[in-house]
């Protein structure tokens, strides 16, 4: 039996997505969230190979999943490396 790559997290997201009584359950909890005048909030890469943003996103009623869609870079400050082998004194 060949391992599954992406291990028990893969498996479970495969699951999730494939049944639709989860799908139901996600749209009605956005809903819920809505109604509660929360903004839904989801995260998604388009270069992602396991979580494409079709799967990830949670549109609101006129909404499309490419609106929600931004492009970010992340630029981190330059920091020097720590000392792994620090002499201690």
């Amino acid at each position: 039996m060949k391992p599954e790559p992406l291990g028990d997290a893969g498996r479970d997201l495969d699951a999730r997505w494939r049944d639709a009584d989860e799908q139901t359950r996600l749209e009605r909890r956005a809903r819920f969230l809505r109604g509660a005048g929360a903004r839904v909030l989801t995260l998604a890469d388009r270069g992602d190979a396991i979580v494409q943003p079709d799967e990830a996103l949670l549109p609101a009623p006129g909404e499309t999943a490419a609106g929600l869609e931004v492009d970010v870079r992340v630029t981190r400050p330059w920091q020097p490396w720590p000392r792994r082998h620090a002499r201690c004194s």
